[in-house]
């Protein structure tokens, strides 16, 4: 072989062996497998050369890129024994340097089969001493039967073409190759795996409790600690039970957390209900009238369809009130129940739109609901100067509110 293409065989083997890197293939020190194989070769020259089997030993540094998938160096020496005609008792010695890709896409049990693909570059002894360089490409079959969590058997079989012509020690109608057969063993230095890659359990998706405020409901700790765990090698049980705590420990935040929120939302939605009762318990019998009694039966309807959660319907029932009904002394309280239905709606603007009509009404019995509702709707916008200023106004204004609690709690989170 010409000098040119010995280096030119040299640049592709080293082009393809920076192509893992280069293409950001995930390099892990617990994923590489060292291996040793030991075998036969047999020579496939021209027609004239006899061949016989001739020993070799290969070493294997390989890299697990995926489940199914190992890729990695192959390097040894091979001897290559044959006759010719014009000689007896000849062999060639082969020091070889190859890319392998190992392909398993199926296991049956602990054993899966191998598709072995590569290429690469050896040197070899010609008939007159000299040593040469020639490249090559091989394909064969195998099998990996695992023995334990770190080692596996393997047994393969290769049929390697090789560049040139001059393998065999005369030049002919072909190119040379040689059949392999080898067996041997391979460490891994993380757990063999077999089939796709264990996922950690999913968490369950969240749940929401009331609209636009959803808590999520995650396994308790006792779930937790029952799920199924990789069982850790003993190199790594210290770290594997710091982990495990650390996990706990946050989940355990979380949940804490949650349960906070969870209860917050409770107890705001039995303080609306238990308003909503004593509101339309309130509504007693008014002069007879038809404006009176049109105003308190629709004012109840809507008050139904909101406690519904018909919001949307709500919204309209009470603004036929307000259009119908101007001059009711209760109109500021439908201003504020649209709202209200708003906010749940998750329409933040128009509820502050309608808890701002509620302070044009000095009287109103539902300007300290308004002043909370207009510092929580800034809140959700994430105005937190305008949700300051209206909790504060709340707290100077209306010192014996029942939300004044709330609102200083409100106020907090905003500092």
């Amino acid at each position: 072989m010409g000098y040119r293409k010995q280096c030119w065989l040299v640049a592709a083997f080293l082009a393809a062996w920076t192509v893992p890197v280069a293409a950001g293939l995930p390099i892990a020190r617990e994923k590489w497998s060292v291996g040793i194989l030991g075998g036969g070769q047999r020579i496939y020259g021209d027609e004239k050369v006899e061949s016989s089997i001739g020993p070799g030993l290969q070493f294997l540094i390989m890299q697990r890129f995926r489940p199914e998938l190992k890729a990695g160096v192959r390097f040894g020496y091979t001897e290559l024994d044959f006759d010719r005609d014009t000689a007896s008792g000849l062999f060639t010695e082969i020091l070889n340097l190859d890319l392998l890709a190992q392909f398993h896409p199926v296991e049956f049990g602990r054993f899966r089969p191998l598709l072995n693909v590569g290429f690469g570059i050896f040197n070899f002894q010609y008939l007159n001493g000299n040593r040469y360089f020639d490249g090559e490409a091989f394909m064969g079959l195998g099998v990996e039967a695992s023995v334990n969590q770190n080692l596996a058997l393997q047994l393969n079989v290769t049929r390697h073409w090789t560049t040139g012509d001059d393998l065999d020690g005369q030049e002919g109608r072909g190119k040379d190759g040689y059949l392999c057969i080898g067996a041997g063993v391979l460490w891994h230095a993380g757990e063999i795996l077999f089939g796709k890659p264990k996922s950690s359990p999913a968490l369950p998706a969240e749940t929401s409790t009331a609209p636009k405020e959803a808590v999520t409901v995650e396994p308790s700790l006792s779930e937790i600690l029952s799920q199924p765990q990789p069982a850790p090698t003993p190199r790594t049980l210290a770290d594997s039970v710091r982990m495990t705590v650390a996990e706990l420990e946050r989940r355990v935040r979380e949940q804490e957390q949650k349960v906070e929120t969870l209860r917050r939302v409770v107890e705001e939605k039995a303080e609306l209900v238990e308003r909503l009762r004593q509101e339309i318990a309130s509504l007693g019998p008014r002069p007879a009238g038809a404006q009176a009694s049109g105003f308190d039966a629709g004012y109840r309807q809507a008050l139904q369809l909101y406690m519904d959660h018909q919001y949307e319907q709500a919204i309209r029932a009470f603004s036929v009130l307000v259009r119908d009904y101007p001059d009711d002394k209760n109109v500021s309280n439908c201003h504020y129940w649209i709202g209200e239905a708003y906010f749940m709606l998750g329409d933040y603007q128009q509820a502050i739109r309608s808890f701002e009509r509620v302070l044009n009404y000095p009287n109103s019995p539902k300007l300290d609901d308004a002043l909370l509702m207009l510092g929580r709707a800034n809140l959700k916008l994430g105005d937190t100067n305008q949700a300051a200023y209206y909790l504060d106004r709340l707290v100077r204004e209306f010192p014996d509110s029942e939300y004044v609690q709330k609102a200083k709690q409100y106020r907090t989170s905003v500092r």
